[in-house]
């Protein structure tokens, strides 16, 4: 229990490292071990512990429960009995047995937990292309986190980031709790109507449950441990024009612009620009059908061969750009490139 609404559970070797996300990229405290009758029962005590147990704390809703033998644990609301999380099988969520028992291999790690039947609504595991926000319904997904730079508008596809967490919101409570597993490695998520399955080729199950209990607290819990969102300066709450066209031409009758974007500008970017004229001709365009422009950016097209931090020289030379910039910011205007490691 690392915080009242915030509870970890960590799976790794006994015996030797493992891969894990590093402290620099989130920081985060050590485990706290539960402490019975004076003994140290989990955490980093070399004792075996009991065959089973439950443990909670005063001030939390989370209650963990495990056995070892089988291996599984689960998670309960102190509050409400409600299961958040179960990796057993043959429950009342898993009739049919099929929720798999722990695997935990050199390279090579599965884990699954029971989903209740039709009172279950998840959103997260990012980022795809998906025919809805909500996770699949009684759809079955593969969800790959392996980050990919793919144009692409076909769904299904794994994207440029990898967030391995979600949120359910139950039903008919409307409550919400949170689930992370911090693994930096390339994973399979396969979500069934009835559970959810992790296949990850590495590392370790350190697991983070957040115990909400509406999506904006289960959010600002989240944010709590991985860090907040950094300040955005108000050039940037533009509009990408190229994205509004888009809305403007599938949605006819939902088109509008609201006073803040009027004041504040659009945002030009798309990938494709030959050159610098090719830039001023756009600024031009702007200028003189009268549309607000804010933000000029610029795709990898202007790199030596795609290289970051580079000018191509014949296409985009250093002259010609800082004379474009130059002109840009005297109107009050910005620049932005794509930097794309």
């Amino acid at each position: 229990y690392e915080t009242p609404t915030r509870l970890r559970v960590k799976i790794t070797d006994s015996d030797r490292p493992r891969w894990e996300v590093p402290q620099e990229i989130i920081p985060r405290g050590t485990q706290k071990p539960f402490i019975h009758g004076g003994r140290r029962l989990l955490g980093s005590s070399t004792a075996p512990p009991p065959e089973g147990g439950k443990f909670s704390v005063p001030d939390s809703d989370l209650v963990f429960t495990y056995t070892t033998n089988p291996f599984n644990f689960f998670i309960t609301r102190r509050s409400s009995t409600e299961t958040l999380f179960d990796t057993r099988t043959g429950t009342n969520n898993d009739p049919d047995g099929s929720v798999a028992g722990l695997v935990f291999k050199d390279q090579f790690l599965s884990i699954s937990t029971s989903l209740p039947a039709g009172s279950s609504s998840i959103y997260g595991l990012g980022e795809h292309t998906l025919r809805s926000f909500r996770l699949g319904g009684n759809d079955y997904l593969t969800l790959t986190m392996w980050n990919e730079d793919i144009g692409s508008s076909a769904v299904g596809l794994n994207l440029y980031g990898t967030h391995p967490f979600y949120m359910d919101l139950r039903a008919p409570s409307g409550k919400a709790h949170g689930v992370l597993l911090l693994n930096s490695n390339g994973m399979d998520v396969i979500y069934r109507p009835s559970q959810i399955t992790y296949k990850i080729d590495g590392g370790i199950l350190d697991f983070y449950f957040f115990a909400g209990d509406t999506p904006a607290a289960v959010v600002q819990q989240y944010t709590e441990l991985i860090g907040r969102p950094a300040p955005m300066p108000y050039w940037s709450f533009g509009t990408d024009l190229t994205s509004l066209l888009l809305f403007f031409l599938t949605f006819w009758n939902l088109f509008f612009l609201t006073e803040h974007v009027c004041k504040s500008g659009f945002h030009q970017c798309r990938y494709g620009y030959k050159n610098v004229e090719d830039l001023e001709g756009v600024v031009d365009g702007y200028a003189k059908a009268g549309i607000p422009l804010e933000v000029m950016w610029t795709d990898i097209d202007y790199m030596d061969q795609f290289r970051d931090f580079t000018l191509d020289p014949v296409n985009f030379p250093l002259n010609k750009m800082k004379s474009f910039t130059d002109r840009l910011h005297q109107n009050g205007q910005k620049y932005v490139l794509i930097v794309d490691p």
